[in-house]
């Protein structure tokens, strides 16, 4: 015969369940919760990391009024990057130095309820809301080292036609390119470098060798490989000085310039009309300097010549 349960049992039944309820009702709260506050905070971090890039591309561009606009931008940027499209963001610091600088965004948490998030499960053991915040530091400035298509060109070659000129030039590398260029110091006015793959790892005030001869080949660099980058922009090195003779050529290199790609005549029927134009026995690449803000954190940032190359990249905030 099946005993029946005292109310006693029954009592002590329920007051077991209701205790066994509570670690589980924490759990759920600290797994609940916790993601909560994890999405959140990846949202504003994204937020404060894209902020951050658009102020100091903001400010490596026009430096003379990036104070005036940061927060507007910081803002902007911050709220894109919700999933509610909110969020507070503030600029911590920022330092402008000429087209160098810094800056730090804090980006914390706003919503329609306000400046928290609330706890559903927590709330039944602990009542309460959280702010949530995130900050990302990004800095800009000149580049002084890093890795470069194998191609250095003449400071002189870059004064008589700079970035806000926008002036179209040439540069052969056949038989006739020295007599071609004005600058005379050097063959065409551009040399090719020494490297295996067309890419050359570069230093402002350091020396690197030239391959002998005005063939792109034997930098690695193929006709294939150059005309890919026809309509790109590369980043290259600008030379002052060169010494050496033959294999023992090495150029000076005193800054990094951003150069626009516009056509390439290798051979045969095909020419480059625009002026200054390449035909018959021409062989060249056409190209004109720009200013050029960007994303790199392959370059290493510091003291060196301004030839209208700023680069931009998060930083590790302190």
């Amino acid at each position: 015969m099946r005993r029946m349960r005292s109310d006693k049992e029954l009592g002590t039944v329920a007051v077991w369940v209701a205790l066994s309820m509570i670690p589980i009702l924490a759990f759920m709260a600290v797994v609940a919760d916790v993601g909560m506050l994890y999405w959140e905070k990846g949202q504003l971090q994204n937020g404060a990391d894209a902020a951050a890039l658009a102020v100091a591309q903001e400010c490596a561009a026009e430096p003379a009024s990036c104070s005036g606009i940061a927060g507007g931008v910081a803002t902007e940027m911050a709220g894109f990057n919700a999933n509610d499209d909110q969020a507070n963001a503030a600029i911590a610091h920022l330092e402008v130095n000429g087209r160098a600088g810094k800056v730090t965004v804090e980006s914390s948490t706003l919503n329609s309820e306000g400046v928290t998030v609330a706890h559903p499960f927590a709330s039944l053991i602990v009542p309460g809301a959280t702010t949530v915040d995130a900050d990302a530091t990004a800095e800009w400035g000149q580049p002084v080292a890093g890795n470069t298509l194998a191609l250095a060109i003449d400071q002189c070659e870059f004064e008589l036609s700079p970035p806000e000129e926008g002036d179209l030039i040439m540069l052969r590398y056949d038989q006739n390119a020295q007599n071609a260029s004005a600058c005379q110091d050097a063959r065409g006015g551009f040399g090719w470098l020494e490297s295996a793959n067309c890419r050359a790892d570069i230093s402002v005030d350091g020396w690197v060798g030239v391959t002998t001869g005005n063939n792109p080949g034997g930098s690695g660099c193929t006709e294939n490989y150059i005309m890919s980058l026809i309509g790109t922009t590369v980043v290259v090195p600008i030379f002052d000085a060169y010494r050496g003779t033959g294999d023992n050529t090495e150029y000076h290199i005193v800054a990094f310039a951003a150069l626009e790609l516009l056509d390439y005549r290798i051979s045969g029927d095909d020419r480059v009309e625009l002026p200054p134009g390449c035909s018959g026995q021409c062989r060249g690449i056409q190209a004109r300097f720009v200013e050029l803000v960007d994303f790199d954190d392959e370059f290493e940032l510091g003291n060196g010549g301004d030839a209208g190359v700023t680069i931009v990249r998060l930083r590790l905030t302190e």
